[in-house]
């Protein structure tokens, strides 16, 4: 049993209103009655989606930041130069956000340390 402690979490595993429950069952068909948090078998999916529901505008707005902040110049030097979308993202994008994007992932680790206790 996982405690949610988040009314907006608690209400999207709600097994008879819940918007998640609607969707499986829009998909499904038929109507489903998943207890997500009760259920040894979907406690593991509701931690995981709870997770990603909580901090993924978090990471979005961060790497939004970083993306924004690419010189302009380097990206249209490597199309004038022929480089393809894939490898002006690896070789001048994803070096230019790397600082930030570590940051990120620093914060995100911390935080899944801090699940444990």
């Amino acid at each position: 049993i996982i405690a949610v402690n988040d009314a907006q979490t608690k209400h999207l595993f709600d097994n008879r209103y819940g918007p998640i429950n609607q969707i499986i069952s829009w998909v499904y068909g038929a109507r489903v009655d998943a207890l997500w948090t009760i259920n040894p078998s979907l406690v593991y999916p509701a931690i995981i989606f709870c997770e990603i529901w909580q901090w993924t505008p978090f990471m979005f707005l961060i790497l939004l930041a970083a993306l924004s902040n690419v010189d302009k110049s380097q990206t249209e030097a490597a199309e004038i130069d022929g480089a393809s979308f894939l490898r002006t993202f690896r070789y001048v994008v994803l070096p230019a956000i790397w600082p930030v994007m570590a940051i990120a992932i620093l914060i995100r680790g911390l935080d899944l340390f801090r699940i444990f206790d």
